[in-house]
């Protein structure tokens, strides 16, 4: 029976951002400055952190070493900021789920309207003053009835969209498909309260991962950058493999699909440390390209002496494969000692 009284969880949103863990260091700075603050480098943002020694706990982040440069600096990035959009399905499953529990219902028909008129001032209240679109809930989830919130899923076509999405080279027509059911305000709402977006920058609007293009060519406003249209910088995608890695994202399960998905994304680094003799034992990520190549990824190696490597890289705005080879293969060289 539906309990009228009980609250629904504060928002449809993350109750804090992401815990990190970072903490500069002058040795990886120096490194990085040294092999990468160079003329063929100065169109982007490249950013390093050493996650080796990560936690096992998601609660529970231990400390890595992080770097960057140019790292704060908006860069229009092409099909990257899809994975904003894999995280914001995943997000409002998780909060879906916790709302079916706490309001003890079992059907989406009572589920979904009460969601719609109580979270829908929220979702406004995040897009500040641009249109809202409440997610289309009953095409994002299965519509039936769950003995457990646990079985609240993804309906057949949008999960199929989001592989789509991201596995492989990742197709802009998945993408439109998940954007538009979700809408610019969840997905850039998401963004802000998970701690991958900061405050506007002038009339330039968010600076971080941020999506107001939809791949299909419909804008959220016309108003924004080609840089924010579907932008990043390094350090919000670092800040994303971060806390991916650190199963610190939604939930340890939802981390571990979204990880299972950019396992079979295509990544140029990978091609890059192929050809230059430095293959990975493991690598995920997603790629970009708008003009420019860009991709973030987190990167594993055995190394003889030393064991496992691991780090997430990020590189934006490359020109060419070159560049974008020759930068990975620098950061390589950084987290391996060799």
């Amino acid at each position: 029976m539906p309990n009228d009284q009980a609250e629904l969880p504060t928002s449809p949103f993350a109750v804090e951002p992401i815990t990190l863990g970072w903490v500069p260091n002058r040795t990886l700075d120096s490194q990085l400055r040294t092999l990468l603050d160079q003329p063929q480098f100065k169109h982007m943002g490249i950013a390093i952190v050493d996650l080796t020694h990560r936690s096992s706990d998601p609660n529970s982040p231990s400390q890595v070493r992080y770097a960057g440069l140019r790292d704060e600096q908006q860069i229009f990035v092409g099909s990257l900021p899809k994975i904003a959009i894999m995280l914001a399905a995943y997000r409002l499953r998780e909060q879906v789920r916790e709302a079916a529990v706490r309001l003890r219902l079992n059907e989406t028909g009572a589920l979904f309207p009460r969601l719609v008129k109580s979270w829908t001032p929220l979702l406004t209240k995040q897009a500040q003053g641009r249109p809202v679109m409440f997610p289309k809930l009953d095409q994002v989830f299965r519509a039936d009835g769950f003995a457990d919130a646990q079985e609240i899923e993804f309906h057949d076509d949008f999960d199929a969209h989001i592989v789509k999405m991201i596995e492989g080279v990742g197709k802009n027509d998945a993408a439109a498909y998940c954007a538009q059911r979700l809408g610019f305000a969840y997905i850039n709402g998401v963004l802000q309260t998970e701690g991958l977006q900061d405050g506007p920058d002038g009339s330039r609007g968010p600076r971080g991962l941020s999506l107001a293009l939809d791949y299909a060519g419909n804008f959220w406003t016309g108003s924004e950058s080609a840089a924010t249209a579907q932008g990043a910088t390094a350090k919000s995608v670092a800040a994303f493999m971060t806390a991916l890695e650190n199963r610190n994202f939604v939930s340890p399960q939802a981390s571990e699909e979204m990880t299972s998905h950019m396992l079979v994304a295509s990544s140029w680094f990978k091609a890059g440390l192929v050809e230059k003799k430095r293959p990975p034992s493991r690598i995920y990520g997603k790629i970009g390209v708008a003009g420019t190549f860009s991709e973030g990824a987190v990167i594993e190696h055995l190394v003889k002496g030393s064991g496992l490597r691991r780090y997430a890289a990020v590189v934006l705005g490359a020109s060419g494969y070159p560049p974008l080879w020759e930068a990975v293969v620098d950061l390589d060289i950084i987290s391996s000692g060799t």
